[in-house]
C-alpha cells in the first residue's frame, strides 16, 4: 500500500533543462524550509527501468512528476539535496540537455560544457510516501484549476482553526462541489464530472490551489483523476493525478465542518445588475476616507444604488478628524421590494468577491440590512451563470454611521443639503416623552426644545452658559461653518454646543438601546458549570465559584449575556447565557479545560436572571427565583467529550475516564483522535489504553498482596522454637518450628508492627520480594506498589504515605490488612529477628527472558543471540561491523511504516548502545511491557529486514 525505495543499480538519464526544472521547481516547493529529519530536505531521483520520476515526501504531502522526455541509461534511484539540485540545473543553459549520473557518494549533473556534482544521501533513510487511493471520479483540469482558485481565497487563514483553512469537495455522481469559508464570507463552485459516488473531503485550501493550478501548466493533461478512500489505511488522504503529476495529500478532520449552504438566501428585497470594474473602483475611490476597520456602505432605494463610507459635518454635528465620501453606482435594478435600507460590507471582501467571479458583471441580491449579500455572474445575455455564488456576511454598522451623504444625483433631485437628505430619509420625530422616536432629532427640534426650556438672555438670544443646539443667528438658506455665529454669540465648534451633541447622541443611544429586543427573550444558548453536586445524601463540591469566576473572566464577561447562579436540591450551579451555540461550546470547552464539571443547554431563561450576577461572600451563591427551564440538550460534543476523559485519565480516575469512553464511542463512533505525529486512533484503542492501565494498577496491588503473604509465611516458617514472644498482655508462648506464631491482640488496641530494615542499603525483605515478584514490568509500577507495601507494613513515615499518587493510595488501601482486637499478628522479638534474616538475603537481579518472535534461526544466520526483554525493552546483539547509523535509520523507517498501517499503538524509542563489547547493541523500548509484548513481532521483522541491508555477512553476500 506504500512505495519505499530501497538502494538499488546507479541511476543515470538525459532530459532536457526546462523539462528537469520545472519538474525540480514542483517537488521542491513541497520540502519545508527547517525539516525535523535531515532526510526530509532530500528529493528522490528513480526509475524502475521504464520511466524516471521526481519525488518528495514531507508527511503532509506527496508529490511524484515523470520526466516524459527522459533518455533512461541505466535505471536506480537516488535521494540528494533539493534546494541545492534545483538551483544548479536551474542555472544551466535551457539549449543543451542535462545528464544526470549516479556516482555513490555524488550525483553528477553534467550538461556537455559544464559538470557539478551534488553530495547524495541515505536513501535507504527516507521515509515510505503513501500510494494514490482508490479513484472517485474525473474532472475537467482547466475548470477545476480555476475554481479551486477562486474559492480557495475565501477559505481562512487563521492556523488556530485548522478546518476553515480548507476547500470542502462535496460530489455525487454527476456534479462536483468546491466550498470555502472563513466565517465572514464564502464561495460556492459547482462543476460537472464523472463519478463513482458520493464523497466528501476537506484538503488545505492553499495547497489545493497551487496543486490544481500547477497541474494545468505541467501535467499536460486534459483531465484530473480525484481519488479518496472512504475507510481504510489511506482514508485520510487525498489522491489528485493529472498527466505527468501526480499528488497525495493529507487531509483535514471535516467532520464539524459548518453546514455553510444554509447562510445562501433563496429570495432577495432587492436585486440589481453592475459592472464589476465600476463597483471596484467606487470602492477604492472611497477608500481614502474609511478608517482601517471601517466597512462601506450600500444604500439600496427603488432606482438607485449608492456607496458611500465615512462622515461628513451637518447642521447638528461637525468634527474636523472625520470624512465622509458618497457616490452613485450605475445599475440595472432587476426587482425592488420594501422600504429602502442601507447594510455594511467589507470594503476587501466586496472587492474578492467581485474580482473571483471572472466575468465583467455580476448581480448583487440582499434581503435586508442584516442578512448576507449575495453576488452571482452574468453572461452575455445578463442571464444568471449556474454554480457560482459568492455571498459576504453583513457588518453591524455604529450608531451614525450610517447616515446618509447626498450625492449629486440627489441634491439634483432636491435634496439639496446633507441635512435634507437625512430628514427625507428619516421617521417624523413624535413629541411625547414615553415614546421616543428611533431616528436622531433634528437640529431644528432641538433648537425649540432648548429654546422653550432655558431662560433668554434677552429677545433672540440664547444662553451661551446652558448647552443647547447650534440655531445660526442669520437664516439665510446656507448650510454653517466653522465661523457662522450661533444666536447666543459664539461658533459652531463650541464646548456648548457640544456638550448639546454629546447628550443629544447619549439620549438616541438610550433610545434605540430600549428597542433592542432582549436577547434573553425566547431559547437561549447556555453553558452550566457544577459547583457542589448531590452525592449519598451530601453536597460534594466540585468547583469554587472563585473558579467558575476565572473561567468566566478569561473567556470575555462583555461575551456574556448573562450568569445566573442556582442552589436547588441537584446542588450548586452556576447558568451563564450566550449569543451563539458557538459560543456555548467555546466556554464549554475552557470550564473543562479548568476542571469544572460543565455542559452546554438551550433553554429559556427567566425574567429575573438578566440582573443576576455571581457572588463570592463565603462559600454561598445568593439563590434566585428559579433556574432557567432547559428546552433540549444539544449535539454531542465529541471534543469537550474527549477532553474531560483525557482529565480523568491524567488524574487517575480510569473508571471515569472509561465511562466518557463508553458514551462517546456510543453517540459518536466514527470520531477519529490525532496524534502530534498525524496518526489516528479510535474510541476502542483509547479504551484498550485505559484498560491496560488499570490491568497494570490492579497487578500492582496483586503483587503487593501477595509480597505482603510470603513475608508473613516466611518470617512465621523460619523462627526459632526456642525464642519467647510476648504480646501486649504479657503472655508468653513457645515457637514451633511448622507453623506461625499466633498472640492474641487484647483490647482496646493493637500494638505496632515494628520491621527492622535488615541490610545497610536499607532494603526491607517485603521491598525484597515485591521487587523480585514485579520484575520485568515497568519501573513506574514497581516504584508505585513498593511505595504503597512499605507504606501498608509502617515503613515510611507519614508525610511520604500521603504523598503516594491516588492510583498506588487505592492499591495502598486495597492491601491493607485490616486489623481489629481480637485477630492475630506477629510482633516482639521474633519478628524482628525473621526480618533480619530475610533482609541478608541478597536482592534477585531482574529476570531477563528471550522472548518468543522470529525464530532463532534467523538470528542465528547472522552469528548472534535471540533478543531479550526486561520489562518494556528489548535489546537485540548486533554483529561485529554492523553500520549502526544505517541500522537505526532502516528500523526506524519501518516502524514509522507499521505506525502507519496500525501495526503499533504507539511509536517506540530505538537507541544504539555503542559502548557494549564486543557486539554493539540495539535497544527498542516501549513505556509498558505490554505494548511490547503485543508489537515483538513487528520490530524483530524490522530488525532482520536492516540486518539484512546493514550486517557485514549479508552485505558481503
Amino acid at each position: 500500500m506504500s512505495t519505499t525505495t530501497q538502494a538499488s543499480a546507479k541511476l543515470s538519464f538525459t532530459v532536457p533543462q526546462p523539462e528537469l526544472a520545472a519538474a525540480l521547481a514542483f517537488v521542491a516547493k513541497s520540502i519545508p524550509n527547517r525539516p525535523a529529519v535531515p532526510v526530509l530536505a532530500g528529493l528522490v531521483l528513480a526509475s524502475d527501468g521504464e520511466a524516471v520520476v521526481v519525488e518528495a515526501f514531507d508527511y503532509e504531502q506527496a508529490r511524484r512528476v515523470t520526466l516524459p522526455g527522459a533518455k533512461l541509461a541505466q535505471a536506480g534511484s537516488v535521494l540528494v539535496s533539493a534546494a541545492k539540485l534545483t538551483a544548479i540545473v536551474k542555472k544551466l543553459p535551457k539549449g543543451r540537455p542535462v545528464a544526470l549520473t549516479d556516482e555513490g557518494a555524488n550525483l553528477r549533473v553534467s550538461n556537455g560544457a559544464s559538470t557539478l556534482t551534488v553530495p547524495t544521501m541515505p536513501i535507504e533513510d527516507y521515509p515510505t510516501r503513501p500510494d494514490m487511493p482508490p479513484v472517485v471520479g474525473v474532472v475537467d483540469a482547466k475548470p477545476l484549476a480555476v475554481a479551486v482558485a477562486q474559492v480557495a481565497k475565501h477559505a481562512g487563514k487563521d492556523e488556530t482553526l485548522p478546518m476553515m483553512t480548507g476547500v470542502r469537495l462535496e460530489a455525487d455522481a454527476d456534479s462536483l462541489a468546491l466550498l470555502a469559508t472563513d466565517r465572514f464570507r464564502l464561495a460556492l463552485r459547482e462543476l460537472p464530472w464523472a463519478g463513482e459516488g458520493a464523497f466528501e473531503a476537506l484538503p488545505v485550501g492553499r495547497q489545493f490551489a497551487e496543486v490544481t493550478a500547477a497541474m494545468v501548466k505541467l501535467g499536460g493533461g486534459a483531465a484530473v483523476t480525484i481519488a479518496h478512500e472512504q475507510q481504510g489505511t489511506l482514508e485520510g488522504w487525498l489522491g489528485v493525478e493529472c498527466g505527468s503529476v501526480r499528488v497525495v495529500m493529507r487531509l483535514l478532520d471535516g467532520t464539524n465542518y459548518p453546514p455553510i449552504r444554509k447562510v445562501i438566501p433563496a429570495t432577495f428585497a432587492y436585486e440589481l445588475d453592475v459592472n464589476v470594474a465600476d463597483l471596484v473602483d467606487t470602492a477604492e475611490r472611497i477608500s481614502p476616507v474609511l478608517g482601517k476597520a471601517d466597512p462601506v456602505v450600500l444604500r439600496f432605494a427603488d432606482d438607485a444604488l449608492v456607496m458611500q463610507g465615512g462622515r461628513v459635518p451637518t447642521d447638528d454635528a461637525y468634527d474636523d478628524s472625520l470624512g465622509g465620501a458618497a457616490e452613485d453606482v450605475d445599475c440595472e435594478v432587476v426587482a425592488a421590494a420594501g422600504e429602502p435600507f442601507a447594510l455594511g460590507v467589507n470594503p476587501a471582501y466586496l472587492a474578492d468577491a467581485l474580482k473571483t467571479t471572472g466575468v465583467k458583471r455580476v448581480r448583487l441580491g440582499v434581503v435586508d440590512a442584516s442578512k448576507p449579500v449575495t453576488v452571482k455572474p452574468l453572461d452575455a445575455d445578463g442571464d444568471v451563470l449556474p454554480g457560482v455564488t459568492n455571498v459576504l456576511m453583513a457588518v453591524r454598522l455604529e450608531a451614525g454611521y450610517g447616515a446618509p451623504i447626498a450625492t449629486p444625483r440627489e441634491q439634483a433631485a432636491g435634496a439639496g443639503t446633507a441635512k435634507a437628505a437625512k430628514a427625507a430619509k428619516a421617521k417624523p420625530v413624535t413629541p411625547t416623552p414615553a415614546a421616543p422616536a428611533k431616528a436622531e432629532p433634528t437640529p431644528a427640534a432641538m433648537a425649540e426644545a432648548v429654546a422653550q426650556a432655558q431662560p433668554q438672555a434677552g429677545e433672540g438670544v440664547l444662553d451661551r452658559t446652558v448647552p443647547h443646539a447650534f440655531v445660526a443667528a442669520v437664516q439665510d438658506g446656507r448650510a454653517p461653518n466653522a465661523t457662522t455665529k450661533c444666536r447666543c454669540g459664539t461658533t459652531l465648534r463650541a464646548n456648548v454646543h457640544k456638550a448639546a451633541r454629546q447628550q443629544a447622541a447619549a439620549d438616541a443611544a438610550a433610545a434605540a438601546k430600549a428597542d433592542e429586543p432582549n436577547p434573553l427573550d425566547g431559547l437561549v444558548h447556555m453553558v452550566v458549570m457544577q459547583v457542589t453536586v448531590l452525592r449519598a445524601g451530601q453536597f460534594v463540591p466540585e468547583a469554587t465559584v472563585a473558579g467558575v469566576e476565572k473561567v468566566i473572566d478569561g473567556y470575555g464577561r462583555e461575551r456574556v449575556l448573562a450568569s445566573m447562579p442556582v442552589e436547588d436540591e441537584h446542588g450548586k450551579r452556576v447558568f451563564v447565557a450566550l449569543a451563539t451555540q458557538q459560543d456555548a461550546e467555546r466556554l464549554h470547552g475552557q470550564a473543562l479545560g479548568a476542571g469544572i464539571p460543565a455542559h452546554t443547554a438551550l433553554g429559556e431563561w427567566p425574567s429575573n436572571g438578566s440582573a443576576a450576577g455571581i457572588t463570592q461572600e463565603g462559600t454561598h451563591v445568593k439563590q434566585q427565583e428559579k433556574s432557567p427551564v432547559i428546552v433540549s440538550e444539544p449535539k454531542l460534543d465529541v471534543n469537550a467529550l474527549s477532553i474531560e476523559a483525557f482529565a480523568k485519565l491524567k488524574s487517575g480516575d480510569f473508571a471515569g475516564a472509561l465511562e466518557l469512553v463508553d458514551t462517546g464511542a456510543k453517540l459518536a463512533p466514527q470520531h477519529r483522535f490525532v496524534r502530534s505525529n498525524q496518526t489516528t486512533f479510535g474510541w476502542a484503542d483509547l479504551r484498550k489504553a485505559i484498560e491496560f492501565k488499570l490491568s497494570q494498577e490492579g497487578i500492582a496491588v496483586q503483587a503487593q498482596n501477595d509480597a505482603l503473604a510470603a513475608a508473613a509465611r516466611d518470617e512465621a516458617a523460619e523462627v526459632d522454637g526456642e525464642d519467647e514472644v510476648a504480646d501486649a498482655a504479657g503472655a508468653d508462648a513457645e515457637l514451633a518450628d511448622d507453623e506461625p506464631v499466633e498472640i492474641v491482640v487484647p483490647e482496646p488496641e493493637p500494638e505496632r508492627v515494628e520491621v527492622v530494615l535488615g541490610d545497610a542499603a536499607g532494603v526491607s525483605p517485603i521491598e525484597a520480594r515485591l521487587r523480585e515478584a514485579m520484575a520485568g514490568m515497568h519501573p513506574a509500577v514497581i516504584e508505585a506498589a513498593v511505595s504503597g507495601a512499605l507504606a501498608v507494613a509502617g515503613v515510611l513515615p507519614q508525610a511520604e504515605v500521603d504523598a503516594v499518587p491516588q492510583p498506588v493510595a487505592r492499591a495502598k488501601a486495597a492491601a491493607k490488612p485490616s486489623v481489629e482486637p481480637g485477630q492475630t499478628r506477629l510482633i516482639g522479638a521474633a519478628q524482628r529477628a525473621v526480618a533480619a534474616d530475610a533482609a541478608a538475603k541478597p536482592k534477585p537481579a531482574p529476570v531477563v527472558q528471550a522472548a518468543a518472535g522470529v525464530d532463532e534461526g534467523e538470528w542465528a544466520a547472522f552469528g548472534v543471540a535471540a533478543p531479550t526483554n526486561v520489562g518494556g525493552k528489548r535489546t537485540y546483539v548486533l554483529p561485529v561491523g554492523t553500520r549502526l547509523k544505517a541500522m537505526r535509520s532502516g528500523v526506524m523507517a519501518c516502524l514509522r511504516d507499521d505506525m502507519s498501517k496500525g501495526a503499533l499503538v504507539e511509536m517506540p524509542t530505538v537507541t544504539l548502545d555503542k559502548e557494549a563489547r564486543p557486539n554493539k547493541l540495539l535497544v527498542v523500548e516501549f513505556p509498558g511491557a505490554g505494548n511490547l509484548k503485543r508489537a515483538i513481532e513487528a520490530i524483530d521483522d524490522a530488525v532482520i529486514g536492516a540486518l539484512q541491508e546493514c550486517a557485514p555477512q549479508r552485505a558481503n553476500a
